[in-house]
């Protein structure tokens, strides 16, 4: 009787969320670690010993170079689930775009009620700039990056030869140098956002079609090495291998039970009917209930209120009524 050797099981990894995703893939590659700290593969003569760290498992003809790149391509993945930088960094923004918002309201507001101070320098100070700065009151209602510009071009004239002493009779040398402070820092973390968010070379299907190519590399060379040379290591990796697929192919059972969506595409029910195509209260339920049957008109008289209460006028209303296909 012929011997029957034991194969990693197919798992469709197309279907996993990118939890899922990455989380089995995470798994292989640690399974392949501790298989090559605890390595038996001395024991056979006919394959070549691990030297090295980047001799991979040598068992099992997987080299390191083929698990480092997988580990690249899940490392990218992982980057790019998080997005928690971008988020931070755009709560900052938002925050400072509020404070220097605040600051514009607030300097304006006191130059137009320059005209009502008590002090004649003040007044004076005060009207020199109103006119002169009035023109940015609109700054703060602009496009996130125009308001930049045009607030550094008020803060310039502020500095001014000709505004700054006014600036400072006013008392609102401090007001303008936070100011000054608060728009180059979003300047700045608006740049850096921008750039870690920029488009990615290789799109995130891209990875994942990457990332599942490898592994198949990997059960290939494990399947084929188990094939050829059946030994603990080889028996230890199919055997760890397939309990991670049915347990990943458990969680997921469990999360579709549960009504969870992942990232495939077949996730929305295709056998739902749109809103427009689902009868409302006032419709015909089936198409069996449609007077064509031979309905008196007293079985259907609350399925059509726009039908009047006659008799012998329900059997004329099929062309009016909507039947559901």
């Amino acid at each position: 009787m012929r011997k029957t050797y034991i194969k990693v099981k197919d798992l469709g990894m197309a279907r996993l969320n990118k939890a899922e995703f990455i989380g089995f893939l995470s798994r292989v590659i640690t399974i392949l670690k501790e298989l090559k700290e605890g390595s038996s593969s001395g024991s056979e003569p006919d394959l070549p010993e691990v030297q090295s760290e980047t001799d991979g498992v040598a068992s099992l003809y997987i080299d390191q170079a083929l698990i480092d790149e997988l580990q690249a391509c899940l490392d990218e993945l992982q980057d790019r689930t998080r997005n928690s930088r971008s988020t931070l960094a755009t709560k900052t923004l938002e925050q400072i775009d509020k404070e220097r918002d605040a600051l514009v309201s607030y300097i304006l507001t006191v130059l137009a009620q320059s005209l009502d101070l008590s002090l004649a320098d003040q007044r004076e100070a005060g009207t020199i700039l109103y006119n002169d700065l009035k023109v940015y009151a609109g700054a703060t209602g602009l496009p996130q990056t125009q308001e930049t510009v045009t607030i550094n071009g008020m803060i310039g004239d502020a500095e001014s030869e000709k505004l700054a002493p006014h600036v400072e009779t006013m008392g609102l040398t401090p007001h303008f140098e936070e100011l000054k402070r608060l728009n180059n820092l979003y300047e700045k973390q608006s740049r850096e956002r921008d750039d870690e968010t920029a488009p990615a070379e290789v799109s995130t299907k891209e990875l994942r079609q990457q990332a599942t190519a490898l592994y198949q590399e990997i059960v290939d060379r494990a399947n084929g090495a188990n094939l050829l040379h059946e030994s603990e290591d080889t028996l230890a990796f199919m055997k760890a291998i397939n309990r991670l697929i049915e347990k990943t192919e458990a969680d997921y059972n469990r999360r579709k039970a549960q009504g969870g969506k992942g990232d495939d595409e077949d996730e929305t029910p295709t056998d739902t009917p749109a809103d427009d195509e689902k009868p409302s209260e006032d419709e015909t339920p089936t198409v069996d209930e449609t007077p064509d049957e031979g309905e008196t008109p007293d079985e259907t008289p609350d399925e059509t209120p726009d039908e009047g209460e006659t008799p012998g006028e329900g059997t004329e209303e099929p062309d009016d009524r909507p039947v559901v296909q």
